[in-house]
């Protein structure tokens, strides 16, 4: 996993400890921080470097469009409260990782 923000230790920990048991043997998600517009964010997911990806919008988009990535969970903004009317992030997964839901 692939982690742009500040907060990639709490993606991490959440992905292994809410996501992780709930595959069969339970799985443990390394997250890798990285700047936010470094083109092996994209590409990763192209090359299976990456099973998925959490990032800006802009980059999601551009994982879709070149290597048929689907969104799978979107962090909305918000601030002071009140929901913002941009997303925050997006997690991207690779269409054939198998990953097609959190819960």
């Amino acid at each position: 996993c692939s982690a742009s923000f500040d907060y990639f230790p709490a993606v991490e920990t959440w992905l292994s400890e809410v996501a992780g048991p709930q595959f069969d043997p339970p799985i443990n998600f390394t997250a890798t921080k990285m700047n936010p517009f470094n083109p092996l964010i994209v590409n990763g997911l192209g090359t299976g470097l990456f099973d998925m990806v959490f990032c800006f919008a802009t980059i999601a988009a551009c994982a879709e469009a070149e290597h048929l990535a689907s969104p799978l969970v979107v962090l909305n903004n918000k601030r002071a409260g009140i929901m913002a009317d941009e997303m925050g992030a997006v997690l991207v997964v690779r269409n054939d990782s198998g990953i097609n839901s959190l819960s």
